[in-house]
């Protein structure tokens, strides 16, 4: 599997004018954690091609985002997966249906309900059955013109293409779906936009419905697309336009996400009417799989001008249905002269004159997915600049982010992120697991930071037990960052006695921000729940740190229903506490595929510097003038970066007991007159850094090596 990581989506407003709430996007996590939803091209379910789930709820000043991962299959094992995925979601959303309204719905349809009527789970309760709306609703049905349309004046909408009669609900015609399949979602634009022109009473408006499906109105939950379907503006004029035949080659973008080849666009005349007519091509690769594995659905649009106006008096939208062999005969001849040959089931019609802005915009949406249509029209979106995603400039002359990727200064806020994992084999009270390795040569050794030791021994000062592996190497870095271990809480107690490191956390804050350090700090705290561990991730420099541990937020939620709540209130404290973040530093800088926010640092590479001995600072670092070095000069020079050590801790002495420090009971920073002599160390590399506690700005010096 080809694995990537992304924001699923946030709390910002997005293009469709909607905010998803962060107790919203709790809730998609809470769904996906541990049972990955299909990832499908072009939100086509029968062309998934990979699985997603969510990693982490990121919370910043300002804004939250849901953090996930998508595995795409890279072999045919891979897919046999993918398939298992696609037939496990199909079946847990049967599953998950209010079974009492699937109840009531199957005996409201009674007889007319066959031993072949089968459960559908797309966006409310409902059954399908060959037949069963128009037995249900024989008179309404009997209202079908000679194409099979019903008036939209003789529907109740309750959602775009969903519509209630008498306790029920009809749906438009499957064909309005994603490869003709009830398994996707209606075209929502369109049919929104179908219903918007039908509240004009001047002109008739009809429809196709569904005639096998119907559903429970009280189970309704309309689907929500955020791959952003673009509406633009069109010049109202239609003069100039060619008689003839003009066909647009889809990209290979547009082929691979929506299964499009060619749009083609044909005007001529007719019984001295100017008529259009617009037909999208299908790609030969992927067929309507809500028909077959060898029928090909393509979208066809026919219009007629009034002679005398000039504009739309009719346009109507339909399905052309091609067997393969059809289909290949298809595309090497154009729409003009093909003829009309394949099974044709027309969807929608609209009647009366029709202005050329709204029946531009009913011919676009129509053809969801496919942009050949709006480029033929010339449209362009509206305020597309000020809609485009912008590109926050951080520096000048190189950002200070590619050297101390996560840095941030008292005020900028608290980063927080919260991820649900299966129960760890930990069964301690509360057990220290290592969140870093290193490469030893024969393998990986875990460690943790040198900072991990004051917060054991608080804990156990406390009266607290804990719990650590005995070959977890100790590394200091010299530089102002705390990074803690994840702390994991699995006792029966396991909510209080987080707390109670909770509360370690803050002590050890209070004395670094006693101290005036200019220090940063990431730490972990987990519970565990009766399902699931709960991973609660902090990041921020030391001041802001205090502030949050002092607060109400500093109570963790007692149980998984709380989270949602506590995230949106903690995020609302956030945003009238400091600026917004701006996502500075970068949340992919900080943020990893465990759920976890680390204060990363960047080590040098072998070439860039050189090591000499100084009695002074014990060791001094020169850099290599090379082109790495040459390109970070500006940065290192505007943010005073300099180059700092990392040691791996052998053995220390406590200045104040002279035992080994790892061991005994004084703890640095928090009592008088303690301090940590390191006896026996080895190096374990050179960083990067804006925030030293020993080093001063390194030399560089040419070099032939």
């Amino acid at each position: 599997m080809k694995r990537i990581t992304a924001v699923f989506n946030s709390s910002l407003v997005n293009r469709y004018g909607m905010i998803m709430p962060i107790t919203g996007l709790e809730a998609n996590m809470n769904q996906t954690w541990d049972t990955p939803i299909p990832s499908s091209i072009g939100h086509d379910i029968h062309r998934a091609t990979g699985y997603s789930s969510a990693i982490a709820l990121h919370l910043q000043p300002g804004f939250a985002k849901l953090f996930g991962q998508t595995c795409l299959a890279t072999s045919s094992e891979d897919m046999n997966s993918v398939r298992s995925v696609v037939g496990h979601t199909l079946t847990r959303l049967e599953a998950g249906l209010n079974q009492e309204k699937l109840a009531e719905l199957k005996e409201r349809l009674g007889a007319n309900l066959s031993d072949q009527g089968r459960i559908n789970a797309q966006g409310c309760a409902a059954y399908c059955d060959q037949g069963l709306a128009s037995r249900v609703f024989p008179e309404l049905f009997a209202k079908r013109d000679k194409d099979g349309l019903i008036s939209v004046s003789e529907l109740a909408s309750v959602a775009p293409g969903i519509y209630k009669k008498d306790g029920l609900l009809l749906f438009a015609h499957s064909f309005f779906r994603r490869s003709l399949s009830r398994y996707n979602s209606l075209n929502t634009p369109f049919l929104r936009r179908l219903g918007d022109v039908a509240t004009d009473a001047s002109l008739d408006v009809r429809i196709a419905l569904d005639e096998d499906l119907l559903g429970h109105p009280d189970t309704l939950l309309e689907t929500i697309e955020l791959e952003y379907w673009w509406g633009p503006h069109f010049s109202d004029k239609l003069e100039d336009i060619r008689i003839g035949v003009t066909r647009h080659q889809a990209g290979d973008s547009a082929r691979f996400f929506h299964a499009i080849s060619a749009a083609e666009f044909w005007w001529y005349e007719q019984d001295e009417l100017k008529t259009f007519e617009c037909e999208e091509l299908r790609d030969l690769d992927v067929p309507s799989m809500g028909k077959s594995k060898s029928e090909f659905g393509c979208r066809f649009v026919h219009s007629i001008l009034d002679r005398t106006t000039h504009l739309p008096y009719h346009l109507d939208g339909a399905v052309r249905l091609y067997d393969e062999d059809l289909m290949l005969e298809r595309v090497d001849k154009d729409i003009m002269h093909f003829g009309r040959r394949a099974v044709y089931t027309k969807l929608w019609r609209v009647d009366g004159q029709i202005s050329v802005q709204s029946w531009k915009a009913l011919i676009n949406d129509y053809y969801r997915d496919n942009h050949l249509v709006g480029e033929y029209f010339g449209g362009k979106e509206d305020d597309e600049e000020s809609i485009r995603p912008q590109i926050v400039q951080i520096d000048d002359g190189g950002s200070i982010h590619n050297f101390a990727p996560c840095t941030m200064t008292a005020g900028d806020g608290i980063r927080i992120a919260i991820s649900y994992h299966p129960h760890s084999v930990n069964t301690a009270t509360r057990w220290i697991e290592p969140i870093e390795r290193f490469d030893i040569g024969e393998g990986w050794r875990d460690y943790m930071e040198s900072c991990g030791v004051e917060i054991i021994k608080l804990i156990k000062r406390r009266g607290g037990s804990i719990a650590v592996s005995g070959n977890i190497a100790i590394i200091a870095f010299d530089d102002m960052v705390t990074n803690l271990p994840l702390i994991e809480h699995c006792g029966v107690d396991s909510i209080n006695d987080a707390q109670i490191t909770l509360d370690v956390v803050r002590e050890y804050c209070e004395a670094l921000q006693k101290r005036g350090d200019d220090r940063m700090l990431a730490f972990h705290i987990s519970i565990r729940f009766p399902d699931r561990d709960v991973h609660f991730s902090f990041a921020g420099h030391v001041c802001d740190m205090s502030l949050l541990l002092k607060s109400d937020f500093a109570k963790l939620p007692s149980g998984v229903e709380e989270i949602g709540e506590w995230a949106e209130s903690v995020a609302e404290w956030m945003l009238s506490t400091y600026p917004d973040a701006r996502d500075v530093p970068p949340m992919v800088n900080m943020i990893k595929t465990t759920g976890l926010l680390t204060i990363d640092r960047k080590f040098l590479e072998s070439g860039e510097f050189e090591v000499e001995a100084s009695v002074e600072a014990g060791v001094a670092v020169k850099l290599v003038e090379c082109p790495s070095i040459t390109a970070a000069l500006p940065v290192i020079t505007k943010h005073k970066l300099v180059v700092s050590m990392a040691t791996i801790i052998k053995s220390s002495k406590c200045s104040k007991c002279d035992g080994s420090y790892r061991d005994c009971n004084c703890i640095k920073l928090v009592d008088e007159g303690v301090t940590q002599t390191i006896t026996g160390f080895e190096l374990f590399g050179f960083f990067w850094t804006d925030r030293s506690a020993w080093s001063t700005s390194p030399t560089i010096s040419s070099t032939d090596s």
